[in-house]
């Protein structure tokens, strides 16, 4: 599972607008955001710098919590307390 349709509404960036920032399909766009497919690490990069975010916040999954520690939306990547 992704966040990338979530991010992308709130960054207001329709699926077209991405395809033409990043020149990823649109209909690849939508299999990623369905979860039906998993983009490769350098498509991953073009989509979150596109939408101002790190990979991290988009494919949490993806990641261990070494790698992400303080971000909360995920239940594999845990808030971590000061």
């Amino acid at each position: 599972m992704n966040r990338l349709r979530e991010v992308r509404v709130i960054k207001r960036i329709t699926q077209f607008q991405l395809r033409l920032f990043t020149c990823i399909h649109q209909s690849k766009i939508s299999l990623i955001e369905n979860g039906l497919i998993e983009p490769y690490e350098d498509e991953k990069k073009r989509i979150a710098e596109v939408l101002g975010v790190k990979v991290v916040e988009i494919w949490v999954e993806s990641y261990t919590r070494h790698e992400c520690p303080n971000l909360q939306t995920s239940t594999s990547c845990k808030e971590q307390t000061h």
